[in-house]
């Protein structure tokens, strides 16, 4: 009898932190998680002064910078914020958006997007105003979820930047 009762304490605690050697589990904090770190660091980009130097520490994460984008190829693809439609529009200073890259890995995604106030010169290094990066971590800790049409399933808690760090504006 105590031979079981050992063995079905020891499953229990080897299941709630199995995180330990797949990276996930309910018991294993986000600390311990190596892709949590890379996402953060990622995400603590965005905290840092706007000037170049922000710019180029953020596209070196996609393997690029200022001096290899293809501006010609982003101004095809800029996008006009609306007031009111666009929740990063803000008069003046961010007015057009372009994505630039993504990283997409098993636990997080990521992309990065410049912004300028005016489309007429086009994005160009000296026309940048702001740069961010967006993304969302998979937490591996999932939860009951549902409502009335679908019933009852399991959800997965996500993280995004604007979780772990507000926003300076």
């Amino acid at each position: 009898m105590k031979k079981l009762l050992n063995f079905i304490i020891l499953s229990s605690v080897a299941l709630l932190f199995n995180g330990c050697i797949s990276g996930w589990g309910w018991l294993v904090p986000y600390n311990l998680q190596p892709s949590y770190h890379q996402f953060k660091n990622m995400c603590k980009l965005n905290e840092l002064p706007n000037n170049e130097e922000k710019y180029n520490k953020i596209l070196r994460y996609f393997d690029t910078s200022l001096d290899t984008l293809d501006w010609e190829e982003l101004n095809g693809r800029a996008l006009k914020l609306t007031k009111g439609f666009n929740l990063d529009y803000i008069e003046g200073r961010l007015e057009y958006r372009v994505k630039v890259a993504t990283i997409q890995k098993r636990r997080y995604d990521i992309s990065v997007d410049l912004y300028t106030n005016t489309n007429n010169k086009g994005f160009s290094k000296e026309t940048i105003t702001h740069i961010e990066t967006y993304g969302s971590w998979k937490t591996r800790r999932y939860f009951l979820d549902g409502n009335e049409g679908t019933g009852i399933y399991w959800s997965e808690e996500t993280l995004s930047c604007s979780n772990l760090f507000k926003n300076k504006e």
